[in-house]
C-alpha cells in the first residue's frame, strides 16, 4: 500500500523517532521501557506534526493578541 499519498496518514521520517520505534519493536524490550518509549515517541510525533503549523511560510506576517511577527524560516525546513 502506498502510504505517501494518503491524506489521513502522517509519515514521520525523523531519525530519532525511527530509532525509538526500532527499540520499541525489539522482542527484548521490557514493559517499563516500552511504556517510556511510547510516551517519548508520542511527544516527538506531536512536536513534528505541529512544527509546520507554528513556523508558517517564510515572509508571512502573523497577527496575534501580543502583536505581529514575520516568519524568518521556510515551513519546509
Amino acid at each position: 500500500m502506498d502510504f505517501e499519498n494518503e491524506k489521513n496518514i502522517t509519515i514521520f521520517t525523523h531519525p530519532l523517532i525511527q530509532h525509538k520505534i526500532s527499540i520499541l519493536r525489539d522482542k527484548k524490550t521490557g514493559t517499563n521501557e516500552f511504556r517510556k518509549l511510547v510516551e517519548e515517541i508520542a511527544m516527538l510525533e506531536g512536536f513534528e506534526a505541529l512544527s509546520d503549523s507554528y513556523r508558517g511560510k517564510k515572509g508571512d506576517d502573523s497577527r496575534t493578541q501580543y502583536g505581529s511577527r514575520t516568519s524568518l524560516v521556510d515551513a519546509a525546513g
